[in-house]
């Protein structure tokens, strides 16, 4: 913001300053024609640059009088602040390093706990699966063995 007083400053400052050649420029050109002494010129040249320094000096002051202003009406922290807080940030940033390794071993030794539990849940229901199928089967043969047994019975009877 205040690089932007500067601009408007010195664009001013520029203006001025093209004022006072084209001010000069006219001195000259009345006094070529007679209408105004050298001296009278000289003077009036100085007395614009004179006016003009005073001006200036006016502005630099009220225009640094509202920087201030605005400045202070923002509030804004000053650079030790600003230094004390990034110090603050880094050591506190430090102390947390260690909790994150611990919540990150955490995380994977839940993650390792679930993946062991689904693993073991899969296997139980494959197992359970088979003993099922297997039981199965052997009901069948045993039923199998026994309607072999009665026919078997039953012809020699």
């Amino acid at each position: 913001m205040e690089s932007l007083f500067k601009k408007v400053m010195y664009t001013g400052v520029g203006l001025v300053s093209t004022t006072a050649e084209k001010v000069q420029e006219k001195v000259n050109e009345l006094v070529e024609k007679g209408n105004l002494s050298e001296e009278e010129g000289k003077k009036v040249v100085n007395d614009f640059i004179t006016d003009f320094d005073t001006k200036k000096d006016e502005l630099e002051t009220r225009v640094s009088k509202i920087i201030n202003k605005v400045i202070n009406s923002f509030d804004f922290p000053s650079r030790n602040e600003v230094t004390n807080l990034k110090t603050r940030i880094a050591e506190l940033e430090a102390q947390l390093e260690p909790a994150k390794k611990t919540v990150t071993r955490k995380t994977t030794a839940k993650k390792a706990t679930a993946s062991i539990k689904k693993t073991a849940t899969q296997v139980k229901k494959t197992a359970t699966t088979a003993v099922k199928k297997t039981t199965a089967t052997a009901r069948k043969k045993v039923a199998a063995v026994k309607a072999t047994a009665k026919k078997t019975t039953s012809t020699k009877s």
